[in-house]
């Protein structure tokens, strides 16, 4: 792939010591800790002082040897586990120690251990694609599986209270930017992000620096590595919407919906009139089944939007959809329920005449007159002569002047 180097040339030594300089003190959460020494460009750092953080490291053995390194600081805390989408148990695999003790593998495949193994020792993986078949035979005849705890960014952090996070480091074979983006980068934003990027396809790879370019970061790109940091050394980008509208609608197009949605809130929470972020966060609220989301989206996008027709295709389908679970808490008897989804119906399709009648019949029924007037007046303007919209008008105007 090459250097790609967009706005800073530091290392991620210079990253660290640049911003203990300015500020003291770092905190940090490490997910793939490994030893705690090898190929860990944090421990020099951890020695020197000034830092103190979570190291996350879901195999045993090599949590044992970061128990014997950091057991007794009260700076540096372990979690023996492993972070995912969830929590709960998964597939982890290793080359065997065996292999690495007698010599039948060199020590660096000690540190390479991962959720998605086979697929880097496919023929195109990043481990694979670096022997021929008779030498991937033998690796995968090399690894072992074990299962290991998983759990999620936000249960570490809730349990070890971590309020700041300055630096997030993540080195997890190939894993490293589904992690990136189950971190609440908009909420935490780390100062310092560095991720193992060798073993990412060169999509994922350039996704994820996409990401972090949208949110404001810099970016140093090895060949090992991705290296981003945000208003430490100079005055970060203005974060332009495109890369990661461009991930968003990537995933939106794969249905990955829950990741889609997660990229549409995080550029929403910096601009939440970006258009193509409510269009696209609405369609994936829909598809998720949460109707009542999608619709008030769409009620945004539409009082946003110069011209209508560019929009049209999405209300069409979210209105569908809202008519189908509308119609299905009414023969569950939720009324109110109901009422929510039809006043946002005829918020997005105003001169139907069908749909103000069902939305005015629903708010008779609940007794909600200043609405039942609201939806008659909008049918006479479209039929002067409605009858149920005249009944209608008459039975509710005494009493929602009443508030009754």
């Amino acid at each position: 792939m090459g250097n790609r180097r967009t706005g800073h040339d530091l290392t991620f030594d210079e990253a660290v010591e640049g911003f203990l300089d300015m500020n003291g003190e770092i905190t940090f959460l490490q997910v793939g800790g490994y030893d705690g020494v090898s190929y860990d460009p944090l421990r020099p750092h951890i020695v020197g002082g000034g830092l103190s953080g979570v190291i996350v490291e879901p195999l045993a053995d090599n949590f044992a040897k970061l128990q014997a390194l950091y057991g007794h600081s009260d700076r540096i805390r372990i979690e023996n586990c492993a972070i995912a989408e969830s929590d709960g148990e998964r597939d982890l695999w290793r080359f065997q120690p065996e292999a690495l003790r007698d010599g039948r593998l060199d020590a660096e495949f000690g540190g390479v251990s991962s959720l998605i193994m086979p697929k880097l020792l496919d023929e195109a993986g990043s481990l694979g694609g670096l022997f021929n078949e008779t030498d991937r035979t033998t690796l995968r005849s090399l690894i072992v599986q074990t299962r290991v705890q998983c759990r999620t960014f936000k249960q570490i952090i809730v349990k070890h209270d971590l309020r700041q996070i300055d630096l997030l480091l993540i080195d997890t074979e190939g894993y490293d930017f589904e992690l990136l983006k189950c971190f609440d980068l908009v909420k935490f934003r780390p100062a310092i992000v560095h991720f193992e990027s060798m073993h990412l396809s060169p999509d994922d790879r350039r996704a994820a620096e996409d990401l972090l370019i949208s949110l404001g970061y810099l970016v140093n790109s090895t060949r090992e590595d991705s290296l981003a940091i945000r208003g430490l050394f100079g005055k970060t980008r203005p974060p332009p919407a495109a890369p990661l509208l461009s991930v968003a609608a990537r995933l939106l197009a794969e249905t990955r919906w829950t990741e889609a949605l997660a990229l549409y809130d995080h550029l929403l929470a910096l601009d939440p009139a970006n258009g193509e972020a409510l269009g696209g966060s609405a369609t994936a609220l829909r598809v998720l089944g949460h109707v009542n989301d999608s619709l008030r989206r769409l009620i945004i996008l539409k009082e946003k939007t110069d011209d209508l027709s560019t929009i049209l295709p999405i209300i069409k389908e979210g209105v569908v959809q809202a008519i189908v679970a509308m119609n299905a808490l009414l023969n569950q008897g939720r009324i109110v329920e109901a009422a929510a989804i039809a006043d946002a119906i005829v918020t997005l399709v105003p001169r139907e005449p069908d749909f103000l009648t069902t939305a005015m019949r629903i708010a008779r029924h609940i007794g909600r007159w200043e609405q039942v007037v609201r939806h008659a007046a909008s049918l006479l303007t479209i039929d002067p002569t409605c009858q149920a919209a005249l009944d209608a008008i008459a039975e509710a105007a005494p009493r929602a002047r009443g508030g009754d």
